[in-house]
């Protein structure tokens, strides 16, 4: 599904301490994308399964740690984001669609956040 960030990003994301609760979990095995939550209502075993956030959830998170985050249109329909993270600001080159530069800035907060812990 496309409101749910892949599952090599849901991974880095787990890898970097993401531990909310998601509609969304993939599973380790198969790496297939389940939503909702499973028969019993208890969220999605952490053991067997990879949070899934979607990528507004995802974008939060990183406000959350003090990442100035903006994904901007520009008259020609083309998409760029800027990342803002004392000591660093980022402007990135332009995407042909909004879900580009939203799947660009994700990248680009994951390897930040990597960079910085």
């Amino acid at each position: 599904m496309k409101d749910f960030i892949p599952y090599d990003e849901a991974l880095a994301l787990k890898e970097l301490g993401f531990d909310e609760p998601c509609f969304g979990g993939y599973d380790m095995e198969t790496l297939k994308l389940w939503i909702g939550y499973l028969n019993d209502g208890e969220q999605f075993n952490r053991e067997y399964y990879c949070p899934a956030p979607t990528f507004s959830q995802a974008l939060r998170w990183f406000r959350n740690r003090d990442f100035l985050v903006d994904i901007s249109s520009h008259e020609n329909c083309e998409y760029d984001f800027y990342i803002r993270c004392p000591p660093v600001s980022i402007l990135s080159d332009l995407y042909d669609t909004y879900e580009e530069a939203e799947n660009g800035c994700i990248d680009k907060l994951i390897e930040l956040s990597r960079h910085f812990q």
